[in-house]
């Protein structure tokens, strides 16, 4: 693949629901971007307990590969198109490139909710179909991770080697730097940012510890699911945790043969 080419590719195309694998019909090429607003990111990306009104999904990804290099927003596609979540158009777009067998890509997303479980089994039939690909997922909030059906939806994730993670105050950092149109303004973290953080954590850890239908019972405890390398990715801001850090589940380390340093999820 030609790395400049894929510079020049802002965002996706939008996907049709019934899966990633069509080259949907683009409405506005426009509508692709490659920064979102500070008002935009605050309101959509903020980590609060209760969120309502978000009502658009954001993914903030990059792709990495040995000879290519994206980084870009994706948008949920909306009525009178298919509708379409952000995750799904991702992977209509990325399936789009030809993928070379012979290449490792590694996929960071930064997602304001975490997959819906429709969402969650495309993206976990993807990574079967494709062993060459390592994802990263970091969510500011959990999408109705009360549901049994979203919870053994991040699992499958994990166990197919996803890592599944909480952004932290240096993910929403790195986002505001890399990813919003901030005028060189530094980021400045909300109220409870870190102890939402805090709470969600815990959640995730209680989720991906859990066996398929026994939630909450004492034999599922101690078997947390981190995805099949020990620690994620590596961002730019070379933030590092051991796994005996009190919140050992941000993607934040090194994965094998990493080339580079690198780095939203609303329903309708």
């Amino acid at each position: 693949m030609d790395p400049q080419r894929l510079r020049q590719w802002p965002g996706p195309g939008p996907a049709s629901r019934g899966g990633y694998g069509q080259r949907p019909r683009i409405r506005n090429p426009e509508e692709w971007f490659h920064e979102l607003s500070p008002r935009t990111f605050s309101f959509h990306f903020r980590n609060l307990r209760f969120a309502s009104g978000r009502n658009r999904s954001y993914i903030c990804c990059q792709v990495e590969g040995k000879n290519c290099f994206f980084q870009g927003i994706f948008q949920n596609q909306v009525p009178p198109d298919p509708p379409c979540h952000a995750e799904l158009c991702f992977l209509s777009w990325f399936q789009s490139w030809g993928l070379s067998p012979d290449e490792h890509y590694y996929v960071t997303w930064f997602i304001y909710w975490s997959p819906c479980c429709e969402c969650a089994a495309k993206v976990a039939q993807f990574l079967e179909e494709n062993r060459n690909v390592s994802l990263s997922l970091s969510a500011a909030r959990l999408y109705y991770f009360w549901k049994s059906e979203s919870r053994e939806g991040l699992r499958r994730l994990s166990d197919l080697g996803a890592q599944v993670g909480i952004m932290s105050f240096q993910d929403f950092q790195h986002c505001w730097n890399n990813f919003v149109h901030n005028l060189g303004m530094p980021f400045q973290p909300w109220k409870k940012l870190h102890k939402n953080y805090q709470r969600l954590v815990t959640e995730l850890k209680q989720i991906l510890r859990e066996e398929p239908a026994t939630y909450g019972s004492p034999q599922a405890q101690g078997k947390v699911r981190i995805g099949s390398t020990a620690a994620g990715l590596r961002h730019s801001h070379s933030h590092t945790r051991s796994e005996l850090d009190l919140l050992p589940l941000s993607r934040n380390g090194e994965l094998p043969r990493r080339p580079r340093s690198w780095g939203a999820h609303a329903r309708w």
